[in-house]
């Protein structure tokens, strides 16, 4: 695993710059992680992938990403992938 050598308060400015909403998961955030477990088994999804795509299934949200593969599954929500150069 590389170390970035990114500081705690390095990491809170930047989630605060960004406005990313931390959230933490509850017992239907996990029930759903595990039920789309199969489905994304192909497109070798991790654990912190799977709860991304939990979390905009649970919300009805779009599900943004720079991973290609997280449009394999078909869950039944909207995933927008971008790339940057």
């Amino acid at each position: 695993m590389l170390a970035l050598r990114i500081s705690e308060a390095e990491i809170d400015w930047a989630v605060d710059q960004l406005q990313i909403e931390v959230v933490n998961s509850d017992q239907a955030h996990a029930r759903q992680i595990g039920a789309i477990r199969e489905a994304t088994r192909e497109a070798g999804l991790s654990l912190g992938d799977r709860a991304c795509l939990a979390l905009g299934l649970l919300r009805n949200a779009t599900v943004v990403t720079s991973d290609k593969n997280f449009k394999t599954p078909k869950l039944g929500i909207d995933v927008k992938v971008f790339r940057s150069k």
